[in-house]
């Protein structure tokens, strides 16, 4: 995989959510706070998915969870900021995954606070602009069963079910559904 096409998603995300008075900053140190508060505003997913709301360090941990054959200089973590300066979302992407040809949106989760406003679907935009231009045919994730508000949110985005698994979480083993959108 060329760092060619992560830089490029980079580029054209970012310039993308300029125009929406939106500002792509690299999660680091010293903002992970702000990963932490973004996430433990969401209540839904966590407590259905985990079971309990999460710690700083369970943020922390996840940040750095690629699979063994990823290669970490294809991975975007990023918080969306707003001119006010707080962090709308946190999205993760890794180039190249699992396929050369795919995208993998590992995570993307809005502030509570500013979700239902169609903020989700205008990033997921931008993404699908990044991806086609970088040269990816298609774009992968996962959502649990369980999470019937983002099982809606992708179906509304046009992704299709390719297979259903099992994991486990804090609350149980779970089946999570493997989706994907040909650009």
């Amino acid at each position: 995989m060329s760092r060619d096409k992560t830089a490029s998603i980079w580029d054209n995300f970012k310039a993308d959510l300029q125009g929406a008075g939106l500002e792509l900053r690299a999660i680091t140190a010293e903002s992970e706070e702000d990963d932490y508060r973004l996430r433990y505003s969401n209540d839904y997913y966590y407590t259905r998915v985990e079971g309990h709301l999460p710690t700083p360090e369970e943020c922390k941990k996840t940040r750095y969870m690629l699979p063994e054959d990823a290669d970490p200089r294809n991975q975007i973590y990023a918080g969306l900021y707003g001119e006010d300066g707080r962090c709308r979302a946190i999205v993760e992407l890794l180039a190249g995954y699992p396929q050369e040809s795919e995208l993998n949106l590992v995570w993307l989760m809005l502030d509570k606070a500013f979700q239902g406003q169609g903020l989700g679907s205008r990033i997921m935009q931008a993404i699908f602009g990044a991806a086609e231009a970088a040269g990816f045919e298609s774009i992968r994730l996962c959502c649990y069963d369980v999470n019937e508000i983002g099982k809606a949110f992708w179906k509304k985005q046009g992704f299709s079910c390719l297979k259903e698994t099992v994991r486990e979480t804090g609350a149980g083993n779970m089946r999570l559904l493997v989706l994907e959108k040909h650009l």
